[in-house]
């Protein structure tokens, strides 16, 4: 084979083989493997995916890797789709973990 032909072989290749890792990694999801544990301080941020007002709390879900519940005892501004950064302690209630915050800020 000619060097030309064989460069612009593996050029092809090579471009094909990019563009095929890009289709893939949007299948891809990643597990969390961090185990929150109680009284943890912990800042996550991702997206609000529901809200839920109770008498004098709100419980915002957000999605980062995983979603979790995040529970505030005030009112907030916060709407669903808003992307978050949260400052809080892990805490457990019926068996699932949620972090009580002490602050968030609107990225």
């Amino acid at each position: 084979m000619k060097d030309s032909t064989l460069l612009k072989f593996a050029l092809l290749i090579g471009i094909l083989g990019v563009i095929g890792l890009f289709f893939l990694s949007k299948n891809v999801v990643v597990p969390s493997k961090i185990k929150l544990t109680p009284n943890d301080e912990i800042i996550i941020q991702g997206k609000i995916v529901k809200k839920q007002s109770k008498e004098n709390i709100e419980i915002l879900k957000v999605e980062e890797i995983r979603v979790i519940d995040v529970v505030i005892f005030d009112s907030s501004k916060f709407m669903v789709g808003d992307y978050i950064n949260v400052h809080g302690v892990v805490d457990e209630y019926n068996g699932k973990e949620q972090i009580i915050a002490d602050y968030i800020t609107q990225k």
